[in-house]
């Protein structure tokens, strides 16, 4: 199999399962649409960057993704 099919399929079931909550979670926080969509693809290429990172995997996604969108807000300068 190749290895990086298989990392695209896992990025693909945790973006399909983590996608609804981390969305909710970023549009309590931002009130401009644009920017939470922006946030939103931010974490995900943050995720993508980090699965094929076999060196470093990540343990707890949830809360890997809900640290990233929420530093991702501070950037914004979002309170």
């Amino acid at each position: 199999m190749n290895k990086q099919k298989g990392h695209e399929g896992d990025v693909e079931r945790l973006i399909e399962e983590h996608q609804p909550q981390l969305k909710a979670f970023i549009h309590r926080r931002v009130s401009s649409k644009e920017d939470a969509e922006d946030i939103l693809q931010d974490v995900f290429y943050q995720l993508v960057k980090a699965v094929s990172n076999t060196l470093n995997p990540i343990e707890q996604v949830t809360s890997c993704l809900l640290y990233t969108s929420d530093a991702a807000d501070e950037g914004l300068g979002v309170d």
